[in-house]
């Protein structure tokens, strides 16, 4: 990337290849997936011919592959302990989520309640007052002694 980057600046604008750039870096990620791994196939088969050749051969790549075999045990033995916990954890969370789900819906069941009742009285009290309204009409019309026709 360095040569990269000091041939933008000598040439300028033309001089970006944003391929390259990607590429490069690919290049740098696949170095050190690539020695990670080596790493790991040392210690499993540490007498194949491709240790002899560098950088497997020096004493920082195997102080390295010594490294992290120790660390990716590690990591495994976490991994795995997270796993046993991971039925429980999540039982827990689907329990909570259960339970707001139950809430919510007795909330909407008694606002749905409230408003039947509010209905119910508002109908009571419109047929009463049809009631009433047919009544008092009733009255009025046997009063009415108009001797001339209605048209």
């Amino acid at each position: 990337m360095r040569s990269y980057d000091e041939r933008v600046e000598a040439h300028g604008k033309r001089a970006v290849d944003y391929m390259l750039r990607h590429f490069l870096q690919l290049l740098e990620l696949l170095r050190k997936v690539i020695l990670q791994d080596a790493a790991v196939l040392y210690s499993k088969y540490p007498n194949c011919a491709i240790w002899t050749f560098p950088p497997f051969n020096t004493t920082i790549f195997r102080n390295f592959a010594a490294n992290s075999t120790s660390l990716l045990a590690q990591a495994e033995a976490d991994c795995k302990k997270q796993l046993k916990s991971l039925p429980k954890t999540v039982a827990m969370s689907m329990h909570g989520i259960l339970e707001q789900n139950i809430m919510e819906r007795r909330r909407e069941l008694e606002q749905q309640c409230k408003n039947h009742e509010e209905m119910k009285a508002r109908l009571n009290y419109m047929e009463a007052m049809i009631l009433e309204s047919k009544k008092s009409s009733r009255g009025q019309r046997r009063t009415c002694t108009s001797s001339k026709p209605f048209i």
